[in-house]
């Protein structure tokens, strides 16, 4: 039975160093997911801003036109 302990703790070992590796991989990803989220929240406010200035002007034409008629 001993010659199998020799065994059981370099198995064990070798879990314990593949956990830890999955665990920063897992932290890597975490990271770059909050990176990809922050890029996501920064292109919504700029798409507002954009389609707020889009239908902008076509009002502005519109209001022009209404004011420069009379």
């Amino acid at each position: 039975m001993n010659d199998h302990s020799g065994d059981w703790q370099e198995y064990q070992k070798y879990v314990l160093n593949e956990l830890q590796r999955h665990n920063t991989l897992l932290e890597r990803m975490n990271d770059k997911l909050s990176k990809v989220d922050a890029e996501i929240a920064t292109l919504k406010v700029k798409s507002g801003l954009w389609g707020m200035l889009g239908a902008a002007v076509p009002l502005a034409i519109a209001m022009s036109f209404k004011i420069f008629s009379l």
